[in-house]
């Protein structure tokens, strides 16, 4: 392998464990093993939920795309970006009518594309399965994904009224999914890092 091959890889590596505190709107629910493959099916039936998530991915996949159709042609590009934003809007309105999730507040959290850590009230068990309903902010991109839970602790003083953190490594999360979430954490990575200079500057 070339170190050029290696060096990626190892990038791409990195990026998949880079952390970040940010504020999610989510829920959780215990699946037994027993339950876990229908559950798995039904991730496929929740389109609404992931519709964002969906049109994300196609949008990354037309970057190049557009960025040569920006060269080309700046009024069909503006024409195309209007219409991408008016899908966008149909999507969040979708989303909004279709799922309770929308209307929870965003709680605290410890994301990346391996894993989550968040506040809860009552005691996970170790080794319990989840399936978690991840709302990203601001893009509304819906995720679904399952996970088992490496710890819960007590915490020393309540966090927004949850008494625990609990950590979870994803089992299962679709390639699309993990793409959506790296580029997520460094979106926000980046955000954090340039307020940073700026309050450095000032």
């Amino acid at each position: 392998m070339s170190s050029e091959i290696k060096t990626a890889e190892d990038k791409a590596e990195r990026r998949n464990f880079f952390r970040i505190d940010d504020s999610v709107t989510m829920s959780y629910q215990v699946v037994t093993q027993e339950e876990l493959p229908q559950r798995m099916d039904d991730v496929e039936a929740e389109a609404n939920f992931t519709l964002m998530g969906s049109m994300a991915s196609i949008n990354q996949n037309m970057a190049g795309i557009m960025h040569r159709i920006e060269e080309n042609d700046h009024d069909v590009a503006a024409y195309l970006k209007a219409i991408n934003n008016k899908i966008d809007i149909l999507g969040r309105a979708l989303l909004s009518n279709d799922n309770g999730l929308t209307e929870q507040s965003a709680q605290p959290v410890n994301l990346s594309a391996s894993g989550l850590a968040f506040y809860t009230s009552e005691k996970v068990d170790t080794g319990a399965i989840l399936e978690l309903k991840l709302l990203l902010q601001p893009s509304f991109t819906g995720i679904i994904t399952f996970g088992e839970v490496v710890g819960s602790d007590l915490v020393d003083e309540q966090v927004d009224g949850f008494d625990y953190f609990t950590r979870v490594n994803f089992m299962h999360l679709r390639e699309r999914d993990r793409d959506l979430l790296i580029r997520h954490v460094i979106i926000r990575q980046s955000e954090v890092l340039r307020r940073r200079r700026e309050l450095s500057e000032q």
